[in-house]
């Protein structure tokens, strides 16, 4: 940290994040950092049902606690997860997933990339500030089945699993049992309607719109068998 004074804080979903983010600070605060920019999660809340999510709430907290400037991000679910079915959409034109018919504005990791970075150029308007970048509007995946049909020319259809069949998916991937405990609880929230969350933080922050599923698809259409 020394010689910095601007900095970006992420952890990936695993467990470890209190230890690091503390580290952080604590390095942070000792070398005069003015400024951090903490990727948190739309979840992070003291009561959501996940320990993971209650740690990123926490990791939240340390942060404010050091008294150096911070700006926290809690965006939703991000169009690059959508590649992680790739090879199912290609081969069986399907998507398998627990989440009702509950709806989301997913972003791209370029647009939050794009705010972060007019953050850290200028923090000041951001101070203590926390922000939702999301898509340009809240879909269900049914929806999103039906954009990929129209952007690949093919059918598409959206298969709603049961939750807990979809955890037995992910521990037969060998995700760890903190990773799985997450991801089930928000699936549980999708259901509810929790996530359906849309702002125009992208924008106002970023200066221009987020990118669209539809362009998202198309720029990837190889990993989709378009």
């Amino acid at each position: 940290m020394r010689g910095i004074t601007r900095a970006y804080f992420v952890y990936p979903l695993a467990e470890g994040l209190l230890d690091a983010i503390t580290i952080y600070a604590a390095a942070a605060k000792e070398a005069g950092v003015e400024f951090i920019v903490n990727m948190s999660q739309i979840t992070a809340r003291s009561d959501f049902p996940s320990v993971a999510a209650r740690r990123y709430w926490l990791g939240e907290r340390i942060l404010d606690w050091s008294g150096i400037g911070v700006t926290h991000l809690q965006p939703t679910i991000f169009l690059e997860n959508l590649l992680l079915f790739g090879d199912v959409i290609r081969n069986e034109s399907k998507i398998f997933l627990p989440y009702g018919h509950g709806k989301s504005a997913p972003v791209s990791g370029e647009d939050v990339d794009r705010v972060i970075a007019s953050i850290l150029v200028d923090p000041a308007p951001h101070r203590g500030k926390t922000y939702i970048p999301t898509g340009s509007r809240a879909l269900s995946m049914s929806d999103m089945a039906a954009i990929f049909g129209r952007v690949l020319g093919r059918s598409i259809e959206y298969v709603d699993l049961p939750v807990s069949q979809y955890t037995q998916a992910l521990a037969r991937f060998q995700k760890p049992p903190y990773v799985i405990e997450y991801l089930e609880r928000v699936a549980e929230a999708h259901q509810k309607g929790e996530l359906g969350v849309e702002t125009d933080v992208v924008r106002q922050i970023a200066g221009s719109p987020p990118k669209s599923p539809e362009s998202f698809i198309s720029e990837h259409r190889a990993a989709f068998g378009g």
